[in-house]
């Protein structure tokens, strides 16, 4: 916001005030609005002399009136100097382009990638305006490898605008190779002794009934691999836990899986979320 004094000096009288040629942007505070005037009478204003919108130095006594920098356009500014009002005219503007926010400049996205969009990772904030314009220069395609750029820029009614680059990486997905232990009999066990069975004599084997197998048929089972689902990815808290969940679900039915399996959120250093993992243990 510029904080404009339109007349830098007023002589009311027998007093001569002059404003300190000061910018200010909309929405900043102004402590002590005493402290925009620079002199009067020629007399400089110390800072000491100032508190509470109230001058007090040698045979000065002044008294300021707040101003509302939260609010664009023309306004007065009333000064009492010893008893008479001076009346200045003060314009805000909003210079201040609107702030993009997203959490880095460069993504990693596995191809084929169904939740990663950028529109949903970027959020723009701006001082005077509630919903600023937010444009997308650029495109990407998540079902070919390659490096991408696009171009974030916010707008404000003001026409202050702001822009970003962002640079979105679009890797193979990682290929997971899992072990399946094989049906190996196991090993004779051999106690060293000679002692070697005799064979049924025939009558044996004639009354012996015979074997239904009635086993079900063997299943190989085995230990499926870990996998995170990061938010760099172009996952938020929701979409990553329910891709973790369909991962977990889907492998224990795919490995016929029967130990501890489970989906934790990942922290970093700062304790600040950045993905989930599902894990088999």
């Amino acid at each position: 916001m510029l904080f404009i004094v339109s007349g830098c000096s007023f002589d009311s009288a027998k007093h001569t005030i002059i404003l300190d040629n000061s910018t200010l942007e909309f929405g900043t505070e102004v402590p002590d609005s005493c402290e925009l005037i620079k002199s009067i009478d020629n007399k400089t204003i110390k800072k000491e002399s100032i508190h509470d919108h109230n001058i007090e130095q040698g045979d000065i006594k002044a008294t300021c009136d707040k101003v509302d920098l939260n609010r664009i356009g023309k306004q007065d500014f009333k000064v009492n100097v010893n008893g008479k009002p001076t009346i200045l005219s003060l314009e805000i503007k909003d210079t201040t382009p609107p702030q993009i926010l997203i959490d880095k400049e460069y993504f990693e996205v596995t191809k084929d990638n169904p939740y990663f969009d950028i529109k949903k990772l970027v959020s723009v904030k701006d001082a005077f305006d509630r919903d600023p314009f937010v444009g997308i220069t650029g495109s990407y395609d998540l079902s070919v490898i390659g490096t991408y750029k696009v171009k974030v820029t916010a707008k404000d009614s003001f026409k202050n605008e702001s822009n970003k680059t962002i640079s979105i990486n679009v890797k193979e997905k990682d290929i997971q190779v899992v072990e399946v232990p094989s049906n190996t009999p196991p090993p004779n066990i051999n106690n060293g002794s000679n002692n070697t069975p005799s064979a049924p004599n025939q009558d044996e084997i004639t009354n012996v009934p015979p074997i239904i197998n009635k086993l079900p048929p063997a299943v190989n089972s085995y230990t499926p691999a870990n996998k995170q689902f990061l938010f760099a990815e172009g996952y938020n808290k929701n979409t990553a836990l329910s891709a973790c969940q369909s991962y977990r679900n889907e492998q224990i039915s795919q490995s016929h899986y029967i130990g501890n399996a489970s989906c934790s959120i990942l922290y970093d250093a700062q304790n600040e979320p950045y993905g989930y993992q599902a894990t088999f243990n």
